[in-house]
Formats: C-alpha cells, structure tokens, sequence
C-alpha cells in the first residue's frame, strides 16, 4: 500500500500483512509466524481463495476472491474485511470470481468478475454490465486509457468501453450491456485474448495472452514483443524502480531490461571499422579493428593505434 505495507493475497488462506517490525531471523517457529498477521475473508472457503488485492485512492483495501468481494477501510483503522454485495442479478456471490479492479477519476470502482463488469458508484451503488451474453463472460484485467476508456480483458479479447453514466440512472436491478467503442488486435491477428494488462511508468500500456507472448500498445494496436513464446505467462507483470519489466512465468520470473542495449561510437573513444570484441583473463573488455585496439574504462574506451609502417596500414587491412 501507499503506506509502505505489503499485504499478501492466498490460495486459501485469506490475506496475510507483513510485519515488517519484527526481525527476519527468528528463532523459533512462533515467531516466525507472528511475521505475518492473517486476516480471513468468511467461514466460507471459497472467500479466502483471493485472486487480487487493490487500495483505493481514500485508502480502502479491496480484495477480490473466488467467492465475492471484500473491503477493508484501512483509512478508517478497520482491522477486518467486510462483504461487499455485488448485487450481480440472478447470482450469489458466492459464484463469483473476482478477478481486477480499476478506479475511475470520479472516485468509483470498477470490478471485473467471472460475470462480467461491475461499477461501483462513488454512493455505493452497484451497476452489472454483460460483455457477453454467454455462460461465462470473464473480466481478467482493467485499465484505464488517456481518452477515459476503460480497458477490458476480456475472452474475446481487449475491448475499449466508453462508459455512459446516464444509462446508469434507471438500471432497477437489470444488467447493462457493455457497448465496445473499439476490439484491439495484433497484426494478422483479428483478436488480441489477454490475460492480464498492465501500464509501465513510461505509460506504455502491455499485454500478456496465453500462447502468443507478450505484446504492447503501439497507439493504434497491440504489436507482438520478442520473447520466448513458449513461455506460459501465468501472472502478472510488475515494474522495478529502474523501469525493468518483472513476469510471472510457468517456471518462475522473467526480467525484461527496458533500457535495452547501450550504443558505444566514436564520441565514446572508439574508431571506425571494428572486428572482435574479447575479454582479457583480468576481466577487461577490448575492441579491436583497423590498426588499433580500445579498452573499455570506466564509460569510455581508450584507444591505441598501432605502431606500423603508412605502407602497411595503406595497403592491408
């Protein structure tokens, strides 16, 4: 949280915040464990299954689990989560997977579920929205775009949606239908099927989808980044302080360098022409070409030219 407190979402064991007064060389199991204060959703074991953790901008935790929705009003010092009705028609909570959130710039929430999208009002109201109007309409991910879409997630793919808070007067417990201002695909591809969606520091807008990689938004459509494809994306993405890109894989974590490669040219002390590059026994690095040889120091490379005869370095190469 903003506060600097890690709470940890688990496959069954409700949420767990880090303590983080407490030594990470404890000496014995008790306290290993009180590291870790534990919060349970409900009696109900399919709540304390959680998908997603989010803090809102007045400091609420919001959690989203297997069985339905959570909050907890840190700002407020609550010290549990309280059930929060999704009022989804025809359906209990209890069915409902809970899988992203967003806030809107008026202060409510948006929430993506297993049964499509849900707003929650700045008043606490609640407004259902079908994507489709089939047996399951999964919302994995949301985001917010700079023209004030809201960007879906979703099974048949990554949906810009326009919302309209006029048609959202008169609902009386009946459920809107998402009206999609655009579908993204990715190159040859009519449909984009993403699994999650992420917006990087540099406000580069991602997508992870099974079984095609990880791709960005490019200002018109989502264009595919070279990876190893092979690769299931799992999880989420994360961002470090240096801007490097952190996924979740099915073998553990990939880190993708986002400053890329570093370009060293005549300014930075190298000549023209080069041939090899070596790394003497003592570590350093060297270039060579055209009658010369440079070193790496520091930033910059020092170069030496041999000491050869003009016919020699006029006629060979």
């Amino acid at each position: 949280t903003r506060s600097g407190v890690y709470w940890i979402a688990t496959n069954g064991g409700g949420v767990a915040r880090l303590n983080a007064s407490i030594g990470s060389h404890a000496t014995n199991q008790a306290q290993s464990h009180s590291r870790f204060t534990v919060y349970s959703m409900s009696n109900d074991a399919v709540t304390n299954r959680v998908n997603i953790l989010f803090e809102d901008s007045v400091g609420a935790l919001w959690a989203g689990t297997d069985g339905g929705l959570f909050r907890m009003d840190l700002a407020q010092g609550e010290q549990e989560f309280h059930s929060v009705d999704l009022k989804i028609p025809s359906l209990s909570d209890l069915s409902v997977q809970v899988w992203s959130f967003v806030e809107g710039t008026d202060g409510s929430l948006w929430i993506g579920t297993k049964f499509g999208l849900v707003h929650r009002l700045a008043d606490g109201r609640m407004i259902h929205y079908q994507v489709q109007l089939e047996t399951t309409d999964t919302v994995s991910s949301l985001l917010r775009d700079n023209d004030g879409n809201i960007l879906l997630a979703h099974e048949r793919g990554i949906i810009a949606f326009n919302p309209k808070p006029e048609m959202e007067t008169k609902t009386e417990g009946r459920s809107l239908k998402v009206e999609p201002g655009r579908r993204y695909s990715q190159g040859n591809r009519p449909e984009i099927r993403s699994r999650v969606l992420f917006r990087s520091s540099s406000g580069r807008i991602w997508a992870t989808e099974p079984g095609h990689g990880l791709s960005f938004f490019d200002g018109q459509d989502f264009q595919p980044y070279p990876i190893d494809k092979a690769q299931d994306l799992t999880g989420p993405i994360g961002e470090d302080r240096e801007g490097n890109l952190w996924l979740a894989v099915d073998s553990g974590a990939m880190r993708i360098a986002m400053q890329g490669f570093t370009t060293y040219d005549s300014d930075d002390g190298l000549g023209p022409a080069l041939s090899s590059v070596f790394e003497s026994p003592s570590g350093e690095l060297f270039v060579s070409g055209k009658w010369q040889i440079s070193r790496l120091d520091g930033n910059r490379f020092v170069t030496v030219r041999f000491n050869l005869p003009k016919s020699v370095t006029d006629t060979f190469w």
